[in-house]
């Protein structure tokens, strides 16, 4: 029979639900907005898109070093709970910027909210083997990663049915950012407390010479180097059709 999970990690798997809802569901709306934009006025959004998905990637880029360091520097359930009232935060904002009709400062907005999860990230499965057992850490990690792509699937579909809702109506939209945000940030104050990992960790204030030191030592074991490349190329494709279907969908197919 399998272990039930402990509270403090079925409280980690709600948030990071919800969090990948809401990054989906708000990344989806804002694409649609943008295209809808450039169905209007063809040629004054080229290219849009395409800053979209790089706004929101680019936070992972800049800020994962420092999100590890954090995560070891500092409680992960601590950060993970920071991070989730910074969403919160966003997503108020957020829907104040969606309410006043001025679309394309949600891309920066979407900056916000992708800085926010490459925080989130390394705590969130940083605390797996924190507060699961080892022989359980496996299927801990599944449950996550299912928590983590139903909520992409699901924020997919809810973005469209958002980005069809009138200008008069876009306060419901303001309602589900807040709301999901809301939710899983109130999961976080449930997380169980844990220590720092490396309390006395010195950081290194330049961001790419950390980050190519990460590089480097990921390089040096060929399980992780293929694990890493594994990844990376499955989200390569993922965020290649992610961005370019509902385009695609608009414009070629009607």
């Amino acid at each position: 029979m399998a272990k039930r999970f402990p509270a403090g990690f079925r409280a980690l798997l709600v948030a990071q639900f919800f969090g990948a809802l809401n990054d989906n569901i708000f990344k989806l709306l804002v694409i649609f907005l943008v295209i809808d934009q450039a169905a209007a006025n063809p040629g004054s959004s080229r290219g849009t898109v395409e800053l979209v998905g790089a706004l929101f990637v680019l936070p992972f880029i800049l800020f994962s070093y420092w999100a590890g360091y954090l995560s070891d520097r500092y409680p992960k359930s601590q950060v993970a709970r920071a991070m989730k009232g910074v969403e919160l935060v966003v997503m108020v904002l957020s829907s104040l910027v969606l309410l006043s009709g001025h679309h394309y400062i949600l891309i920066g907005m979407l900056f916000l909210l992708g800085t926010h999860s490459a925080g989130f990230s390394p705590s969130t499965y940083g605390l797996v083997p924190e507060l699961v057992p080892a022989d359980n850490v496996s299927r801990a990690n599944g449950f996550l990663e299912l928590l983590t792509f139903v909520p992409i699937i699901l924020g997919t579909i809810i973005g469209g049915v958002l980005s069809e809702l009138p200008a008069d109506r876009h306060w419901i939209a303001g309602l589900v950012f807040v709301g999901v945000a809301a939710a899983g940030f109130i999961a976080s104050l449930f997380i169980s407390k844990t220590v720092p990992q490396a309390p006395t960790r010195a950081v290194e204030k330049n961001i790419f010479s950390g980050a190519l030191t990460g590089v480097r030592e990921l390089c040096q074991t060929r399980e992780l180097r293929l694990v890493a490349l594994a990844s990376s190329y499955f989200w390569f494709v993922a965020q290649l059709f992610q961005l370019n279907v509902p385009r695609f969908g608009r414009f070629d197919m009607g």
